[in-house]
């Protein structure tokens, strides 16, 4: 709202300014003649009309400004589509591997939960570590010789040997497959994602950052923009989305530390349709959220009346 009400004054003040600039041009180069000229009738329709000229240049101004945003935005979102268009995974392509991924976290998060000893004080803290446990290997992977940066992050949410988990989830993640997938949704387990997510939040994150820095925009042009984005995913890709975001990976959603501001997954509320019943109460809890969000209500079934937005 305050840009907004900043937007329009610049507006008003730049239409004046105008104005009087071209009182003071006039005066300084006719000195008299212009005060006398602009009595008559025929030098204030010339005022007028030099005013108008410039009302219709700045409407043209943020029209050519309106487009150019909007042809790079929907080249964006084109791409967007695109990039999900190419994702494959055993047979599974396009959003169908969300599914498969979702259902990878939470195979691995239930192992984490039975297996692991994991940190923290108390069963919140617990809960949310092995949330980002089990998201930090999904994303990077177990089975390559290059797991590195996982090994370094694991042992600040799980006390346990790593290299011993590694082998265990890797003989469970391989029998669950086996027994469970067929077919297009088989593929091998905990094999890392980093190669597909990473450019995929990464140009998400560039779309709602260009939208949000156009400050020819006004904030209700902002969200409707982002909203025609957040439409392009589906429950199971706004699911995962929301798991990054916990984690240290996608924290910059929530709050943007660097600009002292909260992050764009607020303001633009990126995951607001993730379905109540979509995670179970013994898999994920709701209640994480509230240890970023700053407002009484984010998803969309927190309030009885639902309103489009």
């Amino acid at each position: 709202m305050k840009r907004r009400i900043k937007y329009y004054c610049n507006e008003y003040y730049k239409t004046i300014l105008f104005v009087v600039f071209l009182i003071i041009m006039a005066n300084l180069l006719d000195g008299t003649v212009f005060l006398d000229q602009i009595k008559g009738s025929e030098g204030v329709f010339a005022l007028i009309s030099l005013v108008l000229l410039f009302i219709t240049l700045n409407k043209q101004i943020k029209s050519y400004r309106i487009d150019k945003f909007e042809n790079k935005f929907f080249e964006m979102l084109k791409l967007h589509r695109e990039n999900v268009a190419e994702f494959k995974l055993g047979g599974m392509a396009n959003r169908e591997i969300f599914i498969a991924l979702i259902r990878e976290f939470k195979l691995v998060f239930q192992f984490i939960n039975s297996q692991s000893s994991i940190c923290g004080d108390n069963e919140f803290q617990k809960q949310r570590n092995a949330l980002v446990a089990s998201y930090l290997i999904l994303f990077f992977g177990i089975r390559s010789d290059n797991n590195s940066t996982l090994k370094n992050m694991l042992p600040s949410y799980l006390n346990t040997d790593i290299d011993l988990l590694f082998t265990n989830l890797k003989s469970y993640g391989d029998e669950y497959s086996k027994e469970n997938n067929k077919d297009k949704f088989y593929y091998t387990y905990y094999d890392g994602h980093q190669s597909r997510l990473g450019h995929y939040y990464r140009h998400l994150f560039q779309m709602v950052d260009y939208v949000n820095n156009c400050s020819f925009l006004s904030d209700k042009q902002r969200y409707e923009y982002v909203k025609t984005l957040r439409a392009q995913l589906s429950n199971y890709e706004q699911a995962l989305f929301f798991l990054n975001s916990l984690t240290p990976l996608g924290i910059i959603w929530w709050h943007n530390k660097r600009k002292k501001k909260k992050g764009y997954i607020l303001i633009y509320k990126l995951v607001k349709n993730i379905p109540q019943d979509f995670f179970k109460d013994n898999e994920i809890n709701f209640d994480f959220v509230s240890y970023f969000k700053d407002e009484n209500k984010y998803f969309e079934w927190e309030d009885y009346c639902m309103s489009e937005e």
